[in-house]
């Protein structure tokens, strides 16, 4: 019998990715492969073209215990409590497999609900709920490497797409 206290649902209708290959930086640089260097500091900008509302953070998982996340910002929205005090990227560090699964499922069906127990949710990143990105607003995410070689940093958020 599954324990419904540890399950979650997780719906969604929307994605945006943050990455320091294709993504535009606002600060900071990239080697010419679109890796931080180590110590290095940068700003990934995605900007929606529909309003969006980001839930929950992903983070590839072999890269997450090599980064720190400063900021996450909707506009000139902080969504951190203080950008002193960074976030291990360890706390929303995903399997990319289950993303590809979940992505299928969204080009399938447009809508995901998906539920899982407490084990799923590991694999899913962590919830990290954010204010409405209208069309054209700058979603910007800071991080910074603090592993010993240069590394593509990659993540993205699921979300709900909302009526313009």
């Amino acid at each position: 019998m599954k324990d419904k206290a540890c399950e979650q649902t997780v719906t969604a209708d929307g994605w945006i990715g943050f990455d320091s290959r294709s993504g535009r930086l606002l600060a900071g640089e990239v080697n010419r492969t679109g890796e931080v260097m180590p110590a290095g500091y940068v700003a990934i900008v995605s900007r929606p073209q529909i309003p969006f509302r980001g839930e929950r953070l992903f983070v590839h998982l072999p890269i997450a215990s090599s980064f720190l996340i400063h900021s996450l910002r909707v506009g000139t929205r902080e969504l951190t409590a203080s950008a002193m005090s960074p976030i291990p990227g360890d706390a929303f560090a995903t399997r990319m497999d289950a993303i590809a699964e979940i992505d299928a499922m969204f080009a399938r069906d447009k809508v995901i609900e998906i539920k899982v127990g407490k084990k799923g949710v590991e694999l899913l990143g962590s919830p990290w709920s954010m204010p409405l990105a209208r069309a054209g607003d700058e979603l910007t995410i800071y991080v910074e490497n603090i592993g010993d070689r240069p590394l593509r940093f990659l993540a993205g958020m699921l979300g709900k797409v909302l009526p313009p």
